[in-house]
């Protein structure tokens, strides 16, 4: 018979991992272990999840790291699981009754499936919910069937919702652990190139927690994106001579977006150290990505990236000239947060 371990990694979660842990208890002998992974918290989560553990009914470890990160986390707690399967749950999101059954049933049943994941719903800060069905909603479809629609979208295949075969798993080594953000996606595609044949199960069934203590705009989030464009380069780069544009064609779009969201977002607020960080960040992709320096760089983009570069001329540029924006290679959407 199958076994299922729970991997949660936790840093200063005391606000949340009561929940969390009360959600995987709720599943009953679907879950053979726990392993929670403490990486460096100094609030009192230890002590929480210590009191869980005593009335635990599975098998439950803990083990401490030091600040290592959640993608090292986890694939920590994945040596050491004794499960066939791994199921992730994050400190602050919360699995509801039946998740962990129905995502072991799956793989039960189909033996060429290496990992199987549900839609969410999203709640806030208080638990209230915001979204039902968040793949749904916005049009997601699922599982991806191509390289292109990995790239093109976030994926949004989140830990929380994810289980997934040991081996399989540890065979393209886990999570990379110089992500913190983006890991779900690069883990995904890499599971997609060896031959997960992931599968999808519509209905909702985690409450993906969304609050402020995270920010896009975070130097370390940022660096993730450029790392997880970097891994998905040197792995199919744009080939001239079968005309595929993986890279031109869709990863550069989706990124440059999630930069310009984030450079708007930073005007905004008139962070303009961050805003030109972010400009630099642009750059650094485009440059990286194409494999080309900034001086090979289209005119037009490189007049966009100057003006990205100045943020103050840029917001007054935004304001009143959206034509100039789409010449210089800025999404013209801007102008509508400066």
């Amino acid at each position: 018979m199958s076994s299922v371990t729970v991997i949660m990694p936790v840093h200063n979660g005391e606000k949340y991992v009561s929940q969390a842990l009360r959600s995987i208890a709720a599943q009953g002998d679907s879950v053979s272990e726990v392993i929670v992974i403490d990486d460096a918290s100094t609030d009192q989560t230890m002590t929480l999840v210590a009191e869980f553990e005593q009335s635990s009914l599975v098998q439950f470890r803990t083990i401490r790291t030091a600040g290592v990160g959640q993608s090292a986390a986890r694939n920590e707690g994945a040596q050491l699981a004794t499960g066939d399967y791994l199921a992730f749950l994050d400190q602050d999101d919360i699995w509801l009754q039946g998740h962990a059954a129905s995502l072991k049933a799956i793989l039960d049943d189909n033996p060429s499936t290496s990992m199987v994941y549900s839609d969410v719903n999203t709640i806030d800060a208080d638990g209230g919910l915001l979204i039902v069905r968040l793949n749904a909603l916005a049009g997601n479809g699922h599982p991806k069937r191509s390289i292109t629609e990995i790239l093109e979208g976030d994926i949004m295949a989140l830990p929380s919702a994810t289980m997934v075969r040991r081996t399989d798993f540890l065979s393209i080594g886990g999570f990379d652990e110089r992500l913190q953000g983006y890991e779900d996606d690069d883990l995904y595609f890499r599971g997609f190139r060896a031959g997960w044949n992931p599968t999808f199960v519509t209905g909702a069934l985690v409450h993906y927690r969304v609050h402020g203590s995270g920010s896009s705009m975070s130097p370390t989030f940022r660096a993730s994106r450029l790392r997880f464009a970097a891994n998905i380069s040197s792995t199919v780069p744009d080939n001239p001579r079968t005309r595929t544009y993986f890279i031109r064609d869709f990863l550069i779009p989706r990124l440059r977006q999630s930069f310009m969201m984030d450079y708007a977002t930073a005007l905004t607020i008139r962070d303009h150290d961050t805003a030109r960080a972010i400009a630099s960040d642009l750059r650094a992709l485009l440059v990286s990505s194409t494999g080309r320096t900034s001086g090979q760089l289209n005119v037009r983009i490189r007049a966009g990236l100057w003006l990205l570069s100045h943020p103050g001329l840029a917001k007054i540029v935004l304001r009143s000239r959206p034509t100039i924006l789409r010449r210089g290679g800025i999404p013209a959407e801007l102008r509508f947060r400066a």
